[in-house]
């Protein structure tokens, strides 16, 4: 007896430990943090995605144009990856899906053992038996859910193959998008740093002309306040360089602090894209953005569904059979007298008509759950068509701004250089004062900008239309400042 209490407290304190390894518990109060146990955070702190991502470099054989960074993103980026094993989650399924045409076979092999005990000992009947068995079950007809089943499955999949084609034109734009802005804040920082050499210049003259008597202290901290003003929006500038490679990097799919080496864009050629009916490029997009297909896929396989779950309201027809053998050995008294006895063989085939007469209106409510899915479906398009269009709406308006917002700025940019060139020159010679020099230095400080911003705004604008039309790819013979379609 007490062996086997001790047996019982061994095997209570074997759980205790065990399931102590094992079990987590949640914190023990909001006020303070949770700590992982000593195992948990030697699995948790090795990182072997980090690891790994480490290992991926930019190709350092030469500066990367805009086609070399869009080979890079498509390589490296999770966003196209997730989509595109997610399309073949989706076929895995279709395939799966069409598995009800054919019949269901099962293949069994069993083995048993059995002792009869009879007139209290007297007769006893030792026997063991084994043998194969197979059946067949094969769904005949179904008032058309197979093969709804199976349509369904090929829709969702038509959409993931969709959803793929819309992640891949998501990441061109974004690369895209990445890039132009790297070149508008490298020609944001050679503005700034011009900024700052006129800004000295202003400074060194009023320094100069305050040496002479010529003007007085205001002048020379005025001209010191513009030069300061200057180094810190270089500075500024330079910040906002460093986080625009950055989003280049993770683009990319790399770390965010490889180091990139880019190509200049060539030339100063912007887009060209002719002026057409809004009308029209709404129409397009309709007929050929990938969302708006994976959408009406989506819409296609809500619709399969109702078909699917209508037919479980009906009657189905099956058909199957089995066979079945056993070989029988017999021990004891009986083992010679059993001789007949010695196997057996089991067959048969059936036909069945099954319908779930009643089933607490399960089926029911199924049918008017898909009714309802599909028509939420059906809105849930129409605010993509409505979207679509209010996309391309803005991002064709927003294109031609752009184009003039960049002539306007060319023009601005030559006046105010001439500006600053008289106004400086009319401040050494005395014909203007300070702040005639410093208000035509802000003005082409300002122009340098709005050139810039107005040149990244039509580069970025035209590959957003074509990302609104469903037409942005990337042409890989012709690579230029801009992918058209």
């Amino acid at each position: 007896m007490v062996l086997k209490k001790g047996l019982i407290l061994l095997m209570i304190a074997a759980l205790s430990v065990s399931s102590g390894c094992r079990t987590v518990r949640a914190p023990g109060t909001p006020l303070t943090s949770w700590f992982p146990t000593e195992t948990i955070q030697k699995k948790f702190s090795t990182n072997e995605i980090w690891g790994s991502l480490q290992k991926r470099k930019a190709d350092a054989s030469g500066s990367l144009d805009i086609g070399d960074l869009i080979d890079m993103a498509l390589s490296n980026n999770p966003r196209t990856h997730q989509a595109w094993e997610e399309a073949r989650v989706m076929e895995a399924r279709a395939i799966q899906s069409s598995s009800a045409w054919f019949p269901t076979v099962q293949a069994t092999m069993g083995a048993e053992y059995r002792r009869s005990v009879v007139n209290r000992h007297k007769v006893n009947v030792n026997q063991s038996g084994y043998g194969p068995g197979a059946s067949v079950d094969w769904l005949i007809f179904d008032f058309g859910g197979r093969s709804a089943g199976v349509e369904k499955a090929r829709q969702l999949l038509i959409e993931a193959n969709f959803e793929f084609n819309q992640a891949i034109q998501d990441v061109l734009l974004d690369t895209m998008n990445a890039y132009y802005s790297i070149m508008a804040n490298i020609a944001m920082v050679d503005a700034r740093e011009d900024d700052v050499a006129d800004s000295l210049k202003s400074f060194d003259d009023a320094r100069e002309r305050l040496k002479a008597g010529l003007v007085s202290k205001l002048d020379e901290l005025q001209a010191e306040s513009s030069y300061k003003r200057a180094l810190y929006a270089l500075e500024d500038a330079k910040r906002a360089l460093s986080s625009a490679k950055t989003d280049l990097a993770v683009v990319l799919g790399l770390p965010a602090n490889v180091d990139i080496e880019l190509a200049e864009m060539d030339g100063e050629d912007t887009p060209d894209i002719s002026e057409q009916d809004v009308a029209l490029l709404i129409e397009q997009a309709l007929r050929q953005r990938p969302d708006i297909a994976a959408g009406r896929a989506g819409l296609e396989a809500k619709k399969s569904e109702i078909v699917r779950v209508t037919s479980d309201l009906l009657p189905s027809l099956k058909a199957g059979g089995s066979a079945e053998t056993n070989w029988y050995t017999y021990y004891g008294a009986m083992k010679d007298t059993l001789t007949s006895y010695k196997d057996d063989y089991l067959y048969g085939g059936y036909l069945k008509l099954e319908w779930d007469v009643f089933d607490g209106f399960n089926n029911y409510y199924r049918r008017k759950e898909a009714q309802r899915e599909l028509e939420a479906e059906q809105q849930k398009l129409i605010s993509a068509h409505l979207n679509a269009s209010r996309e391309v709406w803005d991002s064709y308006f927003a294109f031609v701004s752009a184009g003039k917002k960049y002539e306007y700025s060319k023009a601005f940019l030559d006046t105010a250089e001439m500006s600053y060139d008289i106004a400086l020159e009319g401040y050494r010679s005395g014909l203007k004062n300070i702040i005639d020099l410093l208000s035509s230095q802000s003005q082409l400080s300002d122009a340098r900008s709005k050139f810039i911003q107005s040149k990244q705004e039509l580069f970025s604008g035209s590959a957003g239309l074509f990302h609104a039309i469903g037409s942005l790819t990337a042409e890989h013979d012709n690579r230029e400042g801009i992918l058209r379609p």
